[in-house]
């Protein structure tokens, strides 16, 4: 049993729950099946609302009913106790739509998808504006030499210079062991008398003889005194006429002196020789007698392959009778040494 109020007032009704086939019935006519002590349906929706029992389930909302008469409201009855929980009842139609609710928060990104196909290259956009030069890079390494050009037309000439320093050309007593080409060398022939010799280095020369005679005085040897021999081979007279070339080479000869008269008739001769061997192409010859004047022949000749160190002397004759010389002379002139 539980207390249900009716209409207005307070009144309370004794009501029944009724199983069976009635309350089947009165569940199809939409109402509640509830009973009162009689037996007779109590009909909730025309009567006061009684206490609100324990809210159940929300169910579907279901469409609005027509509106009952008002009935006379009668006395409040004494609230009976609360009937069990009824069953549910049939649902009703699903109702209007309601209100749309708030926006939900956003949800966690997606994972990325794959990566789409490349599409067409489009049309090329117009050039933009260049930007500033950027900083220069490190120099690259040379290229190849390219091939060379035509020769360009000859410039006007220079002003002259000042003379430059003349090349120091070194005074020797002995030729260099490893001359090259163009060299210039001074060589001290005779310290005593001061002949030196100009020489420059010719590798191009055809001969062994490549230091060539530049310039010079000529090695000379000379006998003012006036004297005489009676010998038929060559000897040399009382004060000699020599000298020693130091270079090996080819050299420019020469010898000469004064022929007085012969004490008697024949011949009076002078030769060159070297290291004691009479040169037969150096050699001069005259015809004199005791009554003949004086004359002064000289000889000049070239003379090639001649040996370093060598003595050279002035050697004199006759054939018969008794020669006199006077102011001999003997000379010697480089033309190329080695």
């Amino acid at each position: 049993m539980s207390d249900v109020p009716l209409g207005p007032g307070p009144a309370v009704l004794d009501a029944i729950l009724v199983p069976g086939s009635l309350r089947d019935r009165t569940r199809a006519m939409g109402r509640v099946a509830l009973y009162d002590g009689l037996g007779n349906p109590i009909d909730l929706a025309a009567g006061s609302q009684g206490p609100a029992g324990e809210p159940g389930p929300e169910g579907p909302e279901g469409p609005q009913g027509p509106k009952g008469d008002t009935g006379t409201a009668g006395a409040q009855g004494t609230a009976g106790a609360a009937g069990p929980k009824g069953d549910s009842g049939v649902q009703g139609p699903q109702g209007l739509l309601g209100p749309k609710g708030d926006k939900g928060d956003k949800g966690d990104p997606g994972p990325q998808g794959s990566v789409g196909a490349t599409g067409a290259t489009g049309t090329a956009g117009a050039a933009g504006a260049q930007g500033p030069a950027g900083i220069a890079g490190p120099k690259g390494d040379p290229g190849p030499e390219g091939p060379e050009g035509p020769e360009g037309p000859e410039g006007p000439i220079g002003e002259v210079g000042p003379p430059g320093v003349a090349p120091v050309i070194p005074l020797v007593t002995s030729l260099p062991s490893s001359p090259i080409d163009g060299q210039e060398i001074y060589f001290l022939a005779d310290s005593v008398k001061g002949i030196i010799w100009h020489f420059r280095y010719r590798l191009a020369s055809p001969s062994g003889y490549k230091w060539e005679f530049v310039g010079g005085s000529k090695l000379m040897a000379n006998n003012p005194n006036f004297e005489t021999s009676a010998n038929t081979n060559f000897v040399e007279l009382a004060t000699p006429t020599t000298f020693t070339l130091a270079l090996a080479g080819d050299y420019n000869m020469g010898h000469g002196a004064g022929w007085a008269d012969v004490v008697g008739t024949g011949y009076a001769s002078a030769a060159i020789a070297f290291n004691g061997i009479t040169d037969d192409r150096s050699l001069i010859q005259m015809y004199t007698n005791a009554n003949a004047d004086g004359a002064s022949p000289a000889h000049m000749y070239r003379k090639e392959d001649v040996i370093a160190g060598q003595v050279v002397r002035q050697l004199y004759k006759v054939n018969a009778g008794t020669g006199r010389w006077d102011n001999r002379w003997l000379e010697a002139t480089p033309i190329r040494v080695g």
